[in-house]
């Protein structure tokens, strides 16, 4: 009776060490990894695994590997003052700046962000919620 107690202590804590093996890296990332600048406003991951980062640089996708940046004129911005991102339900990134909300549709072959309003008030609400 005391070896099938053992036994099962001995396996029990065999199995609670292999559930908690999972380990987590984490990377510190910087200008020198390709960021524009080492001050990021906000940052979010989308429903297709790339990290974004805004920037008073511009805003960057970074995919794990290698850095995009859009800055000021690039794709349809015309400001490079970033502030917030966040993803809808569609995928489509919205990204506030100090010139209005941009809407950026990833699955377009354009790749362009569009201007939809100048005045902040209209999207101050819409990124207080991480998911639309």
């Amino acid at each position: 009776m005391q070896k099938t107690h053992c036994l099962l202590i001995i396996l029990l804590m065999h199995f609670f060490s292999l559930a908690q093996a999972n380990e987590y890296t984490f990377k510190h990332i910087t200008s020198a990894n390709g960021l524009p600048q080492n001050y990021v406003r906000s940052v979010i991951q989308d429903s297709r695994g790339f990290m974004w980062f805004t920037t008073f640089d511009g805003i960057v996708r970074y995919d794990g590997y290698s850095f995009k940046t859009y800055r000021r004129y690039d794709n349809g911005l015309d400001t490079g003052l970033m502030l917030y991102v966040t993803e809808d339900a569609a995928g489509n990134l919205w990204v506030g700046t100090e010139m209005g909300l941009y809407c950026y549709d990833i699955d377009t072959s354009l790749h362009v962000f569009l201007h939809i309003s100048r005045k902040i008030s209209e999207y101050k609400e819409l990124f207080s919620k991480s998911k639309l």
